[in-house]
């Protein structure tokens, strides 16, 4: 069922006089952030390996199914997919994807924890399906939800972004 249809069911029964409960199994959401943007690397700097992190924040829109209803959102799988610059990410030998509530807030919670191995198949994508889904539901039902994207290795000379792309599932219920 589709998020938008569930919320639609939520909003029509809730409108009756009757008391009501429901609850909705969301297996499968996709959110994705596209040209999460890299500098190129220092002239100075070619063939060594080097660490950098971006951050993006996730819109209240975009995070409104787990926000007002009582929800709980776990991670099941991240995706990085090289979008402009390079053809590629063999280059990366570690990622590191955690999940906070907003800048300056603790920690944030790993959801994605990558090291590139001898049986790591090559080309564009990144992905990182997890063996237990991570909840999450703290992170995301703040009002701002940020992600940080570490990755390390020898880096690119020019300028690259990648697409990250978040699997989420979890339930929603409501009681009136």
């Amino acid at each position: 069922m589709s998020i938008r249809l569930a919320l639609g069911w939520l909003w029509i029964l809730g409108t009756g006089a009757c008391s009501l409960s429901v609850e909705v199994d969301v297996r499968d959401v996709e959110v994705t952030q596209r040209g999460v943007h890299f500098d190129a690397l220092p002239a100075s700097l070619p063939g060594i390996v080097l660490s950098t992190t971006q951050s993006f924040e996730i819109t209240p829109a975009t995070a409104a199914w787990a926000k007002d209803l009582n929800a709980n959102v776990r991670a099941m799988k991240v995706r990085l997919h090289a979008a402009q610059g390079v053809s590629n990410l063999d280059f990366i030998r570690f990622a590191l994807v955690t999940m906070s509530s907003a800048a300056g807030s603790p920690a944030g919670v790993e959801i994605m924890h990558f090291e590139r191995s001898a049986e790591t198949p090559s080309g564009p994508d990144l992905e990182c399906a997890l063996s237990q889904p991570i909840d999450v539901t703290q992170a995301w039902s703040g009002e701002r939800v940020r992600i940080d994207v570490t990755v390390a290795g020898v880096l690119p000379a020019q300028a690259w972004a990648v697409d990250v792309s978040l699997h989420l599932c979890g339930g929603i219920s409501y009681r009136s």
